[in-house]
């Protein structure tokens, strides 16, 4: 229900280009000559968590510093409903269609340690999905109690293509529900042995 608001700032006069709707930028988020915009009217995700990483690019341009453009691939969203919900990354069906060899595995909430420790209000799911040829996490959903904490990891994953067997190697504290994303690596065992082993024939998931 949000959208940028341009109205009465003079960016036709400064010759700002806002046909799309907001305030075409470059990699630098510069708008024109002296002109930056970051935040809901650069138009690139309206998320506050992207206005500050696009502030970093701001300040660092005015002050002739070189830091890294923003990567809008698949940023972190957190919906603050009950439950949250949370994603990063690819969902299965883009997956499928940027043509990658997609891995599945989906575990309720209820069903992992802490799920079963919380009790009332714990239903929801940790998705993984994965591309085995290169053996990462290209996309998670978590919906659940502490689903947007829980994103901390899952989005590190995705946006660092941490290996999927040294997340499978990592000692996840017990009982949390980011130990969750643990015991949903738990069901990619069977596909960790293509990733593992190329030669390893085909293996099904049941999640």
């Amino acid at each position: 229900g949000r959208r940028p608001n341009l109205a009465n700032l003079g960016l036709e006069e400064a010759g700002i280009d806002t046909s799309g709707g907001a305030i075409a930028v470059d990699e630098r988020m510069r708008a024109g000559e002296g002109i930056w915009a970051m935040g809901d009217v650069a138009g690139k995700g309206l998320f506050t968590h992207l206005a500050l990483a696009q502030a970093h690019v701001v300040e660092a341009d005015i002050l002739g510093r070189e830091v890294p453009s923003v990567d809008y691939a698949g940023p972190p969203a957190v919906t603050f409903t009950d439950p949250e919900v949370a994603s990063v990354g690819m969902r299965e069906a883009q997956a499928r269609q940027a043509d990658l060899d997609v891995a599945v595995s989906v575990k309720p909430m209820q069903r992992t340690f802490r799920g079963w420790i919380h009790g009332t209000g714990n239903e929801g799911l940790i998705k993984l999905v994965a591309d085995r040829r290169r053996g990462v996490l290209v996309g998670a959903t978590c919906v659940g109690p502490h689903a947007g904490e829980v994103l901390g990891l899952l989005g590190a994953a995705v946006q660092l293509a941490i290996p999927l067997a040294d997340l499978g190697r990592l000692i996840y504290a017990f009982p949390t529900f980011y130990g969750g994303v643990g015991e949903a690596l738990g069901a990619y065992a069977r596909a960790l042995v293509q990733v593992l082993d190329p030669e390893a024939q085909p293996l099904a998931i049941d999640g």
